[in-house]
């Protein structure tokens, strides 16, 4: 399998807010790595959901063995690598550790334990693919296309941003939607011809093929069955896979979620940055320094503000996954209504 990268869906709304969802293979070991970064969403494929004989068979295939072995030291990050005879006997050891995995995993199948567990021993060896969607990703690049990251994340990041920095994005007006893995509607001429109703269960089966990234089914189409799976995420409360397809705000949200985005120093916390009101925020500047009492701390402005619209964790859109009541606490809201 080995390291990939492409981009699914890059859309801008009109007033220029962008949105970019990519599908990326990376070694298992830095998917943790990637899950730290909290403004970008993410499906990705499941030890849980794929048999332990398919794992088996790609790692046999096409296993994940380190390019190079750095030399250990204090700190995270190596500052050389292995060579020669040091360098074999890392890969030889390494051959040795998932050969034997490969044989405790195979044997756990056979005793009949379930993929959840037997395929962890198999994880270090592992390719992973992830679909990942975003509106920032300035800080992303700046982590990880860096000589401190890991160099397997760095490796498929900086691909991602290559690629994004290349890329030109589809203007996606108000009221249609960005929809990855559903190039039919996406990218095709079907676009056009979409009713203004159907637009929604469209975005359906672009969260049900996402979600099927799980069991690396995602290419899978099936217009009715995949409305059908997102409606089934949507009643056990799966709401990530419904993160990614996303509509452009309209006038009126653009206003409703309209909030300053700047550093601020506080008293007794230091410069933060926050994003407040633009009543709060002219308060700040008219006054310089809003001062304390009553238990405040004193606040004064630090940098130029920005602007910006956040739903969620995008900047300027709406995920589906907001069209769903409740959908912070689906369940407790059904429970509310008197669902059972």
């Amino acid at each position: 399998m080995g390291y990939e990268a492409k981009i699914l869906a890059d859309s801008i709304s009109v007033v220029g807010h962008r949105l970019t969802t990519f599908e990326v293979t990376f070694p298992r070991i830095v998917l943790a790595e990637v899950n730290t970064h909290k403004m970008i969403s993410k499906n990705s494929a499941s030890s849980r959901a794929i048999p332990v004989g398919e794992r088996i068979v790609a790692i046999e295939t096409d296993p994940f063995i380190p390019e190079s072995f750095g030399k250990n030291k204090a700190g995270m990050q190596h500052e050389e690598i292995l060579d020669g005879d040091a360098d074999m006997a890392a890969r030889k050891h390494w051959m040795q550790a998932m050969g034997a995995c490969v044989v405790e995993a195979r044997a756990m199948e056979g005793i009949n334990v379930h993929k959840q567990l037997a395929n962890r021993l198999l994880e270090p060896f592992s390719w992973h693919t992830a679909i990942l969607s975003g509106t920032d990703w300035d800080n992303f690049e700046h982590l990880r296309v860096h000589p401190a990251a890991q160099g397997e994340f760095s490796k498929a990041a900086r691909m991602m941003m290559d690629m994004k920095r290349e890329s030109t994005p589809v203007l996606v007006e108000p009221g249609t939607w960005h929809l990855p893995h559903v190039p039919e509607v996406y990218y095709g001429a079907v676009r056009s011809k979409v009713e203004p109703g159907a637009w929604l269960n469209w975005a359906k089966v672009s969260a049900a093929r996402c979600g099927r990234v799980s069991f690396m089914r995602q290419n899978a189409q099936n217009f009715d069955k995949d409305v059908a799976r997102a409606d089934a995420f949507i009643s056990d409360g799966h709401m990530s896979p419904l993160e990614h397809p996303a509509r452009p705000m309209t006038p009126w949200e653009l206003d409703a979620f309209e909030q300053w985005e700047a550093d601020f120093w506080v008293e007794g916390n230091g410069t933060r940055t926050m994003r407040v009101s633009e009543h709060f925020l002219r308060q700040v500047q008219d006054y310089d320094t809003v001062p304390g009492g009553s238990g405040m701390p004193e606040i004064r402005l630090k940098s130029e503000p920005k602007r910006v619209n956040y739903c969620g964790n995008f900047n300027g859109w709406v995920q589906l996954r907001k069209h769903v009541p409740g959908e912070a606490d689906a369940l407790g809201y059904r429970a509310a209504q008197g669902a059972p």
